[in-house]
């Protein structure tokens, strides 16, 4: 069996508090190691992408770049969402010779606003990283796309528009908007209450207008029409730092959900256990599984539907571009 897409988290360290992440309830901390990452490439058949990007911030990790280059050598396209606090001088050049993709968390232009969002990080100096990483990229004259992710809180046109117009003067290729997750839900929590479909429905009015009016493509990440048209049981798995297959950047903790660990066990093992096999075979039947019942991918449905050539429903920000905020 293969997949063409694994979400790989490097690192579960982070340096910042943001205010959606649930990572504080993690029972351990730590990194991936490079001999492990590739143990479980060498695992991976048939991939085609791979996202490196978890719970903690990527370039804490020591072997990140290491991991980066990995993937290049193996003609694997390379992805990966930063808190863009790490990136200065010699790894934007780094990440502009061996990344594909890289998604920079950017919430809001307004600096008040990212610091509560982002705690621990000063907006000044994130927009001076990026256009960092940005003058790397261009000075190469080589194909690697720069996007922005957003964590959407609040419908706010203003606020909306100020972020399209900062996107936009930095140099970016793309705004990814996605609705915030909540991945600790699998162990009988119940989730906070979000923006419902018809806030959605509005938002993506929005987002159109603002995508046509500044000429930057968008995406909004909005409910998805049916369990059984959830992407990663058809060809994406989700790796923890120490090995554990789950089912999705959705619930990334393995203590919530988990196949088995691919330092420990092949891949085949794990893909066709009958844990696993089964969890597929009731995602394909429309008959989700418990941890899924709660997933906010899901839990808008029967409301509001829309799409657009520039801002369409995703079912997974990680297999559709976006991913989960980092």
């Amino acid at each position: 069996m293969s997949v063409p897409f694994a979400q790989i988290e490097p690192t579960t360290v982070c340096n910042l508090r943001c205010a959606m992440c649930e990572r504080d309830r993690l029972e351990t901390v730590g990194h991936m190691g490079l001999a492990q990452f590739e143990h479980i490439l060498d695992e991976l058949d048939g991939l085609q992408a791979v996202k490196l990007q978890g719970l903690g911030e990527p370039m804490l990790n020591p072997d990140f770049l290491g991991m980066m280059r990995a993937l290049r050598a193996r003609g694997i396209r390379a992805y990966s969402a930063l808190n863009v606090t790490q990136i200065g001088p010699d790894s934007a050049e780094a990440l502009a010779s061996v990344a594909d993709r890289v998604e920079l968390s950017l919430d809001s232009a307004d600096p008040a606003q990212f610091a509560a969002i982002r705690r621990g990080a000063c907006l000044e100096d994130v927009v001076a990283r990026v256009r960092v990483l940005v003058e790397a990229r261009n000075r190469r004259g080589q194909f690697l796309e720069l996007s922005a992710n957003a964590v959407v809180h609040t419908a706010d046109r203003e606020a909306l528009r100020a972020l399209f117009e900062l996107v936009g003067r930095l140099g970016l290729d793309r705004l990814n908007l996605n609705v915030v997750q909540f991945w600790d839900v699998g162990r009988g929590e119940t989730p906070p209450a979000t923006l419902t479909a018809a806030d959605l429905g509005k938002l993506a009015r929005e987002v159109r207008r603002l995508s046509r009016r500044w000429g930057l493509p968008a995406r909004l990440m909005g409910p998805t029409a049916g369990y059984e048209n959830c992407p990663w049981y058809r060809g994406g798995i989700y790796v923890s730092w120490q090995g554990y297959v789950t089912p999705c950047c959705q619930r990334p903790d393995p203590r919530t959900i988990h196949f088995g660990n691919l330092l420990e066990q092949p891949f085949e093992a794990i893909w066709h256990s009958e844990a696993y096999r089964g969890f597929r075979e009731a995602l394909a039947a429309g008959r989700p599984p418990e941890t899924c019942r709660t997933c906010t991918m899901y839990s808008m449905q029967g409301e509001e539907r829309w799409t657009s050539s520039t801002c369409r429903a995703t079912t997974s920000g990680a297999l559709s571009g976006s991913g989960p905020s980092t």
